[in-house]
């Protein structure tokens, strides 16, 4: 295996992150490592935004070198203005991330390839090798030739940058750069997770130790669920294992066998669990080795996170260094996720707004004096209602105020370059109650524990009792009525909030808990209507993208909140009643029911990485996610590998990727060499109307018998390499290439010829007419 250049890569990284240290030690002076392990997000946003900027005006090695020095120059002014450095804070910072950097490139060392099936691997390879040809931003989209890309491609861009900075191929640059983007979320889970149980007098190191569980490590209930029913009867497990093996994407009896199944276990069947959607968690998503955008995402909402908790910790009187915090260094961070993934821009948003919601500070403060002074104020004598709704408007407009400038930072991306937009839909089919329990289940337990004894404090028993019997009557209500999240959901909600603004000492990790059941009851009644898009499924996507943010966010709250619930289980004895309230439950049921939902917890990773490592040291070993090719597409590797060595952005045309996560538009999306047109994704990206009109010209190109059509359509789209490979011949009756005036073989091979257009292949004779009529 590559071990030098994944040892030189991870060195880089942490020099990188070392280069952030001031930056994070400023804004994060207050968290107990001040803001070690923030260092290498902080880096990493800056240098993508300054080399997104210097981008537009000539990219490539240049603009990396410039955005690094541009991070060098605000690291060194930092230090210069008397910031001091956390230095050993960094090194524990740097061991976490190493840990999980190398966990996953030992994951990737057994299976790297990026493959077509199975995700969208052939997507996020293709982004990184359009960037790294692209000498202007945006980058010639791969699959759409002469036009750019419309996709969000920040996270391809950071993976670039460091392909170009550390000289590592592409193809091993995108396994280093999957490790990288995983330990910068569990080293960020760590950080906050520590942060948080500090500030409510916990340790901060078991705190962050489980909240990087949680986050990095934790799976859903569904693995260990379904086991359970492995060892039922197999027609008992079929007669009641619908609502846990329904969602599974294959004939039902198939589902309750393989699904049950732990030797061998599939990894696969741990996502579907509701049914209609998908509900992956980070250590699923990158186990399964995507480089997908709502992945690239997670290390920096958890950066606005913690951005958010800094204001959230801030004096009243430190109005400046809120309002740095607000209006500077989050709508810097929200520029970057703008371009990195879209589904997390209005959790960026959501999360500023609940800080400035539930911080001590009046968020009035942080208006003008002219305009603070025009609003009413808390001790006006007016209804607590209408301070409750003055505080959260005058907190929206700001938290609109801060997202507006983030998008702004990225205006050319938004005014220019986005997916075509088919707006919300509303009241998909929701999720039944057993499927929410097998994916939220630990997080709920968890919650409930932590919010329910500050809720019964100063209540009375008889109270108490009557609102449990109204809740339970309500929630059978609820759940007849198709309302199961509802029911579940909104009053750890409602719990939640109330605490906060009663100042019940629950601390920011509410925010947190507040946040995610936010997002997760908005895609319960609304979604996005992207492509691809079925009836049947219309939240398909949707919850797909949303769920990984809940996971985070709520990975982190249930990391500080497991320490607080240790901590006081560790000071009862087991014959004492349980915070809880039933008396008969004690102290050491609860402690056996924590293990419990920690083992279940952990049996994803346990058997997912148990079973991919077992029988693997044998075998060889590589991290260059192409080196499969060879093996499986021999001849076509060859012509690959010819076509890679090509610079520039000269166009391709080949057959058309209709029949997606199959081998086709390997050439363009292994190299980043445009063709005219690749996968169907781009009816997403353009419309229907737009994919088919290339279509059908790409299939004129190939078979047309007049040779006048077809030079005007290479001429139309510019074309200078036709590939003819065994997709090809196998789509088309092929016409002769080789008589058309100034086409030749450039490459050949036994299974693939490469034709070179030239310049002469072109009409002359009413071109402009022609081509216009073409279009």
């Amino acid at each position: 295996m590559e071990y030098t250049l994944a040892l030189a890569w991870l060195c880089f990284v942490l020099v990188l992150g070392f280069l952030g240290l001031p930056i994070s030690a400023m804004l994060f002076a207050r968290f107990p490592d001040r803001g070690a392990t923030f260092a290498l997000p902080c880096s990493l946003t800056l240098v993508t935004i300054a080399a997104y900027w210097v981008g537009h005006v000539r990219f490539g090695f240049v603009a990396a070198v410039v955005a690094v020095a541009a991070l060098t120059i605000v690291a060194v002014t930092i230090i210069a203005r008397g910031v001091t450095l956390p230095f050993r804070p960094y090194a524990r910072a740097a061991t976490v991330f190493t840990i999980a950097f190398g966990l996953l490139v030992a994951v990737r060392a057994v299976t790297p390839g990026i493959v077509p099936a199975g995700g969208e691997k052939f997507l996020d390879y293709s982004l990184i090798q359009a960037v790294l040809r692209a000498g202007v931003l945006p980058p010639e989209d791969p699959w759409f030739a002469g036009e750019a890309v419309r996709y969000y491609y920040g996270g391809q861009l950071r993976a670039a940058l460091l392909v170009r900075l550390t000289g590592v191929s592409a193809s091993i640059g995108y396994n280093l750069a999957l490790a990288t983007a995983f330990g910068t979320l569990v080293t960020a889970a760590y950080g906050l997770a520590g942060a948080l149980a500090d500030a409510r007098g916990h340790s901060a190191r078991i705190g962050g130790v489980l909240g990087a569980f949680f986050v990095g490590f934790a799976g859903n209930l569904a693995t260990p669920v379904r086991a359970l029913f492995g060892l039922l009867p197999a027609d008992l497990a079929r007669q009641y294992g619908h609502e846990v093996f329904g969602a599974i994407r294959v004939p039902y009896t198939e589902a309750v066998s393989a699904g049950s199944s732990i030797d061998p276990y599939t990894y696969w069947y741990a996502r579907y669990v509701i049914e209609g959607t998908l509900t992956p968690f980070p250590l699923w998503a990158f186990y399964n080795g995507d480089l997908n955008a709502y992945m690239l995402a997670t290390p920096l909402l958890l950066l606005v996170a913690a951005l958010c908790f800094a204001y959230y910790q801030t004096p009243a009187e430190a109005v400046g260094r809120r309002r740095l915090l607000v209006f500077g260094a989050v709508p810097v961070v929200g520029s970057v996720i703008g371009i990195t993934s879209t589904w997390s821009v209005p959790t960026t948003g959501g999360l500023l707004w609940l800080a400035l919601v539930f911080a001590a500070a009046d968020p009035v403060t942080l208006l003008p004096k002219r305009v603070a002074a025009s609003l009413p104020g808390d001790d006006d004598g007016t209804l607590r209602l209408t301070h409750e709704l003055r505080r959260a408007v005058v907190s929206l407009a700001i938290a609109a105020v801060s997202l507006t400038t983030a998008l702004a930072l990225v205006s050319p991306f938004y005014l220019f370059h986005t997916p075509i937009n088919r707006g919300l839909g509303l009241l998909p089919p929701r999720s039944d109650l057993v499927p929410l329990l097998l994916v939220w289940g630990v997080f709920v337990a968890l919650f409930v524990g932590y919010l329910y004894p500050r809720l019964r404090e100063g209540v009375p028993r008889r109270t108490r009792r009557l609102a449990a019997v109204g809740y339970l009557v309500l929630s059978v209500a609820l759940l007849a009525a198709d309302l199961a999240a509802v029911a579940l959901f909104v009053p750890l909600l409602l719990g939640g909030w109330i605490l906060l603004r009663r100042d019940a000492d629950v601390g920011y990790e509410a925010v947190l808990v507040v946040a995610g059941i936010g997002l997760l009851l908005a895609v319960e009644f609304a979604y996005a209507r992207v492509y691809p898009f079925n009836p049947a499924t219309p939240r398909w996507n949707t919850v797909y993208k949303v769920s990984m943010q809940i996971w985070v966010l709520w990975g982190v709250a249930a990391g500080a909140i497991a320490v607080s619930l240790i901590s006081r289980l560790r000071s009862s004895t087991t014959d004492e009643t349980t915070f809880i309230g039933r008396r008969v439950l004690h102290a050491g049921h609860w402690k056996v029911a924590l293990v419990v939902l920690l083992l279940g917890s952990a049996s994803f990773g346990a058997l997912t990485l148990g079973g991919h490592f077992e029988g693997s040291l044998d075998d060889q070993h590589t991290l260059d996610g192409t080196a499969y090719v060879e093996t499986w597409h021999p001849h076509e590797a060859d012509a690959i590998a010819w076509l890679d060595a090509r610079n520039g952005t000269p166009t391709l045309v080949s057959k058309p990727g209709t029949t997606t996560y199959t081998w086709v538009n390997a050439p363009s999306s292994l190299t980043g060499v445009p063709t005219v047109l690749g996968w169907d994704h781009q009816i997403g990206y353009r419309g229907s109307d737009a994919y088919t009109d290339r279509q059908h010209d790409v299939q004129l190109i190939f078979t047309a018998n007049e040779t006048y059509t077809v030079r005007l359509l290479l001429e139309k789209y510019d074309v200078t390499y036709i590939y003819v490979g065994p997709n090809e011949r196998q789509a088309y009756d092929l016409r002769n290439f080789s008589a058309i005036p100034g086409v030749e073989p450039a490459y050949q091979n036994q299974a693939v010829t490469i034709y070179r257009v030239s310049s002469r292949t072109y009409p002359t004779a009413n071109r402009s007419r022609d081509v216009y009529r073409l279009r």
